[in-house]
C-alpha cells in the first residue's frame, strides 16, 4: 500500500484540512493524492468516485458524526483513523476497542504511528475492524459507556476478549501477558498501567506492580505481610504490603 497512497480528510472546520493535510505532505512522500470532504455526502462521493486507502475522520461534526458516513458503508476497504477533540470517556472508548485515532491538537509523532499502522494492517481486519466501529459507535452514542469486551491488538490482527474471562494481567517488561480461562494466554504491547488505566471501575485491583486482577476471579487469600491471592485457575498472585488494606476493604464491604 506504500505506493501511492490516496488518503481522504473528513473534517467541518477547514484549519484542520489545512493543518492535516500539511503534516501529510511533510511526513509521507507516497501518499500522492489528498482529497478532502466537509460533509457525509461529500466524503461519500469522495470515496465512491476514487477509492481512498485512508481516511482521517472527525467523529463530531455539525450536525453528523463521522459514524454516520460508515454506517453507509457496510464493508469498508480502507483504513479509518478518527480525529476527535472528545472528552476522556471518548478516548477510554477508543482504546477498549483497539481503534486506531488522534487528539486534537495534532501530534506529528502520533500522526506518524497511526500512518504507519494503517498501511502496515492487512486487509483481512476490515471485517473485524467494522465490527469494532460498530461497538464503538454503540458505547459513546447509545449507551451508558458501558462495555463487556475489550479489543486487544496482536500480530495477527485483533482479538476480542469478554472482560469475565480475563482472571489476572502480569507485567512482561513493556509488554502484559493477559491470562484467561482455559489457560489461554495472550501477550499485548501495551503496558499493565496502560491495561489499569483502562480497566478502572470495573472490578479490576492492582494488587501488586506485577499484577492486575479480576477480582471476580478470587478463590482465596493466604496470610502473610503482603499475602497472596489465589485465582480461579489455581494460580497465586502476589498482594503487595502496600495495597493489602485496599484489597481487604475490598472483600469487607
Amino acid at each position: 500500500m506504500s505506493s501511492g497512497v490516496k488518503v481522504l480528510i473528513v473534517d467541518d472546520e477547514q484549519h484542520n484540512h489545512i493543518v492535516l493535510k500539511k503534516m501529510l505532505q511533510q511526513q509521507f512522500p507516497f501518499i500522492t493524492e489528498i482529497f478532502q470532504a466537509t460533509t457525509v455526502a461529500e466524503a461519500l462521493n469522495i470515496i465512491n468516485l476514487y477509492y481512498p486507502q485512508i481516511i482521517f475522520l472527525d467523529v463530531q461534526m455539525q450536525n453528523e458524526t463521522g459514524f454516520d458516513l460508515l454506517q453507509q458503508i457496510p464493508e469498508p476497504d480502507f483504513e479509518v483513523i478518527f480525529v476527535t477533540a472528545h472528552d476522556n470517556f471518548a478516548i477510554k472508548a477508543f482504546r477498549f476497542h483497539a481503534i486506531d485515532y488522534l487528539l486534537k491538537p495534532l501530534v506529528a509523532q502520533e500522526l506518524k504511528e497511526a500512518v504507519t499502522k494503517a498501511i502496515a494492517r492487512q486487509t483481512s481486519s476490515h471485517r473485524i475492524l467494522n465490527d469494532n466501529i460498530q461497538r464503538l459507535y454503540t458505547q459513546l452514542f447509545k449507551s451508558d459507556g458501558l462495555t463487556e469486551n475489550l479489543t486487544i491488538n496482536t500480530a495477527e490482527g485483533f482479538k476480542i476478549i469478554p472482560l469475565s474471562t480475563i482472571i489476572y494481567c502480569q507485567a512482561n517488561s513493556n509488554y502484559t501477558n493477559i491470562h484467561l480461562t482455559g489457560k489461554q494466554k495472550i501477550t499485548s504491547s501495551q503496558t499493565l498501567g496502560y491495561f489499569e488505566e483502562l480497566l478502572e471501575n470495573k472490578k479490576f485491583f492492582r494488587a501488586h506492580r506485577s499484577y492486575l486482577i479480576n477480582l471476580m476471579h478470587v478463590s482465596s487469600y493466604k496470610k502473610g505481610e503482603g499475602g497472596s491471592i489465589i485465582m480461579s485457575n489455581g494460580e497465586e498472585v502476589e498482594l503487595s504490603r502496600n495495597n493489602k488494606n485496599s484489597f481487604m476493604q475490598l472483600f469487607k464491604a
